[in-house]
C-alpha cells in the first residue's frame, strides 16, 4: 500500500505514488514540471511526505501548515517586498520530517545566489 491505496507498477516502471485507483504516476512525479524547465527566475520545489494537492492548508498536520505558513511568508518577503536576503530561508525555516526541498536560484537574480545545501 502507498499512501492508503494498492500500489501499483507503471509498464515502464516506478511504483504509483500519491495517486487515485488506475493513475499511474512514476517516482519523482512531483518533481518533473521543476526539472524540465529552466530557471528564469527563481524557483522553488518542497515535496512533504504523505501529503498531496488537497492538503495544504486546512487539510494538513499542524506542522504542515506552520511549514507551509512560515515558508510562504519567507517567499512573499523575497518576492513581494524586496527583502532579497531571505531568500536562502525559503523552505528551510520550519521543517518536517523527510520533506523534499529543491531550489534553483536565476543566476541573475537579485539576493544571494547559492544557499548552504
Amino acid at each position: 500500500m502507498v499512501d492508503g491505496q494498492d500500489s501499483l507498477v507503471h509498464p515502464d516502471g516506478g511504483a504509483e505514488l500519491n495517486g487515485p485507483p488506475n493513475v499511474f504516476r512514476k517516482e519523482r512525479w512531483r518533481a518533473k514540471p521543476f526539472e524540465r524547465y529552466p530557471a528564469n527566475g527563481d524557483k522553488f520545489l518542497a515535496i512533504i511526505p504523505d501529503q498531496n494537492h488537497g492538503q495544504m492548508g486546512d487539510g494538513g498536520s499542524a506542522a504542515v501548515k506552520a511549514y507551509e505558513a512560515e515558508n510562504t511568508a519567507a517567499f512573499f518577503d523575497v518576492y513581494l517586498r524586496g527583502r532579497t536576503a531571505r531568500v536562502c530561508e525559503i523552505g528551510t525555516i520550519v521543517s518536517v520530517p523527510g520533506v523534499a526541498l529543491d531550489r534553483r536560484l536565476d543566476p541573475a537574480g537579485a539576493g544571494p545566489r547559492r544557499c548552504a545545501p
